[in-house]
């Protein structure tokens, strides 16, 4: 599916103000269905249980990732990934606030953590349990001027 980030701020607003779903919906979609306890997203055989999704209460919905016990309340998250394209979509209740971030880039997922972190100060999205890569740390070089 393709979406913008206006599209996804349109629908996360619909969602806080309850406009677009009943009730029973919205709970539904955002009542933990599914508790994760493995340390990876993807852990095919690998079902060590990490640290990270015990601390934020890791959950999936009806199709939504869920922090269900942060130190800024409940959380839903969705992510999304296509051919040289990127997405992450995190929203916190108790501050009815989110962070959408489009990219057009296989790598844009190092940016994610920094952008959370930086801008929304998000600290407990589980990264490792996502499997994202570190993010970029080392400045960029400035190109060498030319006389």
């Amino acid at each position: 599916m393709t979406t913008s980030a206006e599209d996804m701020a349109v629908f996360a607003q619909a969602i806080f103000e309850n406009k677009i779903l009943k009730p029973s919906t919205r709970k539904a979609l955002f009542h933990p269905s599914i508790q994760i306890r493995t340390k990876r997203q993807f852990p095919s055989e690998d079902l060590t249980e990490g640290a990270q999704a015990k601390e934020v209460g890791l959950a999936y919905g009806m199709g939504w990732g869920l922090l269900t016990k942060t130190k800024f309340g409940k959380a839903f998250f969705k992510e999304g990934h296509g051919d040289g394209a990127q997405t992450f979509m995190i929203c916190f209740e108790r501050h009815k606030s989110c962070m959408i971030i489009l990219t057009n880039s296989d790598n844009g997922e190092r940016t994610y953590r920094s952008l959370l972190e930086t801008l929304l100060g998000n600290t407990v999205t589980p990264w490792e349990w996502h499997g994202y890569p570190a993010p970029i740390t080392a400045p960029l070089a400035r190109p060498e001027s030319r006389d």
